[in-house]
């Protein structure tokens, strides 16, 4: 097994952590020539050791509709988001390998040698309305996951494993299939017993206590281990010291409706989904470095920002705030929805507006479907927004992302914080040839850091690379730059890290930018500069450094490093872009 950028995170008692990176002198134990199965890693950092449960398993993407055969390979399940009614078809009471399902809310996991019973289905992870439910004690229901049976009782020989993710501290309960509510206590002997190493521990206790389930916190997420599976739920449960109400006037000449939190969240850097009625936020990992909370309010009539003549509001409006000033480090997609009747036929273009400098400003990589009615886009930091729709041609969907007219004048079309920049030249020629856009606010942002998903969209449309049926890999189905990475990968200008997984979302590296512009621009040969610390550029990037380098494409630091490693920014992706356009003539 090649365990090159192997890290391990140890975590202190005050909550601080440290990433330290693994060699072979730090591993025993382990074997990656013996068949798939259950082994025992350890791993030595100083005088500290660690033991972990390590799995060769298979990974598999699962499909809307579709059904996963179970053999005796241990899986790997990735549900994309969206996807439902998707589940594994087992032999009951025969022993299973170990299968972890991942989502973006929930994981779930099944450890080796578990029987079944109750059903040939077993229906993976789904997140629900909150409405679906009816909790008796609750002030807010949190996060609603439907597993296992709509119909059928489901029961495991051994405990298994449910992580909500992001739902730390809230209160655990379930709905059986009679659709009554039990809550899920948080026994003290449970405490420290998080992780799917500890089934065996877990096991031994639920049996001494004739217990079938039991919840436990670990750092931001609610972990739940079950030998039953239903409709599990995270909840805020009622607080005592409710306020008093106000009391109502005796008559009331007018109905006032008011604005109103409908839901508040907090968000680490793991990431999360909120799915409200009629609006859906989607966080990628590593969006935030720091914990946030998220409020979400819906609108009333009266305090909705005015919207246009030849414009129409669907949906409903709603407003996003945060405890904290943060620029998200990662695009956050935004759905909202809108009802079937609001929109007759498709002469109308629909886009997510954001109410920004007193007026509606179209957010970023915007798509609507009318059939099922949605439309989402991204944005990078939060504001008032909105669903408009106007007839064809009134607005640009994409391409322009211009403020609607008649509310105050248009954002001007300079970007207001590249000037002086040392970047300010190749920024504007990029700008000024559609192949990037600044933010909703006028700004660029030459400084912040650009994800792989980014840099590789930017390339195609800067090459005016043709839209191409190239490799769709399971992280990016449904992502919004897939047809992007798609096209790149049909070309030859990107590949993953493996067969299934591109990391979209992570920061690109200068050494994978060297790569991709290379391949982009059909550079070869050059002997490149000489780094400071060249010994640390990649086997797989040197080639690709060395053309870059020598044809002053990329260059290096005022210190001679080149830093592979290091993110790259907004301002050096546009550099090199433009530099390698002008270079092969484009």
């Amino acid at each position: 097994m090649d365990i090159s950028g192997l890290e391990v995170t140890g975590y202190y008692s005050d909550g601080s952590s440290r990433v330290e990176d693994i060699t072979t002198a730090n591993i025993s134990g382990f074997d990656s020539s013996e068949p798939a199965a259950q082994q025992i890693l350890t791993v030595s950092v100083g005088d500290k050791t660690a033991t972990y449960v390590v799995i060769i398993s298979e990974l598999v993407t699962a499909a809307e509709n579709e059904t996963i055969a179970i053999t005796n390979i241990p899986l790997t399940i990735t549900i994309p988001e969206d996807t439902t009614n998707a589940g594994i078809q087992i032999s009951q009471d025969t022993a299973l390998p170990s299968i972890k399902v991942k989502s973006d809310q929930v994981e779930m996991t099944i450890p080796n040698g578990t029987t079944v019973s109750g059903s040939d289905i077993i229906q993976l992870p789904e997140v629900k309305s909150d409405s679906s439910v009816d909790v008796s004690g609750a002030q807010r229901v949190n996060l609603v996951i439907e597993v296992g049976s709509n119909a059928d009782t489901i029961t495991f020989s051994k405990p298994v494993r449910l992580v909500l993710k992001g739902q730390g501290k809230r209160s655990a309960g379930f709905i059986d299939n009679d659709r009554k509510f039990h809550t899920i206590s948080k026994p003290d002997s449970l405490s420290g017993l998080t992780s799917d190493g500890d089934v065996d521990a877990v096991a031994k206790l639920f049996e001494e206590t004739e217990m079938q389930e039991g919840a436990v916190d670990y750092r931001q997420d609610l972990i739940i281990w079950t030998k039953h599976f239903t409709k599990f739920i995270a909840y805020t449960p009622l607080n005592s010291e409710l306020p008093s109400p106000i009391p109502l006037p005796d008559i009331t000449d007018e109905f006032f409706e008011f604005d109103e939190i409908v839901r508040s969240q907090t968000i680490s850097s793991r990431g999360a989904i909120i799915k409200i009625e009629g609006a859906m936020y989607i966080f990628p990992a590593n969006a935030v470095s720091e914990d946030i909370r998220v409020s979400i309010k819906k609108l009333s009539q009266g305090t909705i920002p005015s919207v246009p003549s030849g414009f129409k509001q669907l949906g409903k409006v709603y407003e996003i705030t945060t405890d904290k000033d943060v620029t998200f480090k990662k695009p956050v997609t935004i759905t909202l929805y809108f009802d079937q009747d609001e929109i007759v036929n498709d002469k109308y273009d629909v886009g997510i507006y954001c109410w920004s400098n007193n007026q509606w400003i179209l957010v970023d990589q915007v798509k609507a479907n009318l059939e099922t009615r949605k439309v989402s886009g991204t944005v990078n930091h939060f504001s008032i927004f909105a669903a408009l729709c106007s007839e064809k041609g009134e607005i640009p969907i994409i391409e322009d992302k211009q403020p609607i007219q008649d509310v105050l004048k248009p954002i001007k079309s300079g970007l207001k914080d590249i000037a002086n920049h040392w970047a300010e030249k190749f920024i504007t020629e990029l700008v000024a040839i559609g192949a990037v856009s600044g933010y909703p606010d006028g700004t660029f942002r030459p400084d912040s850091t650009i994800t792989r998903a980014e840099f590789a969209t930017m390339v195609v449309k800067a090459f005016k690379i043709k839209p191409d049926s190239g490799k769709v890999f399971s992280d990016t189905s449904g992502h919004w730059a897939r047809d992007g990475i798609s096209a790149a990968a049909a070309h030859g200008i990107v590949s993953g890290y493996d067969e299934t997984t591109f990391g979209p979302d992570d920061l690109i590296t200068r050494e994978q930018m060297a790569v991709m512009i290379s391949k982009a621009a059909g550079l070869s040969g050059g002997e490149g500069k000489t780094f400071a610390d060249s010994a640390q550029i990649a086997d797989w990037a040197i080639d690709a450094v060395a053309v870059t380098s020598s044809k002053n494409i990329i260059t290096g630091y005022p210190d001679n490093t080149f830093k592979p490693s290091a993110s790259a920014t907004r301002a050096e992706a546009a550099t090199v872009i433009v530099k390698a356009l002008k270079l092969t003539g484009f």
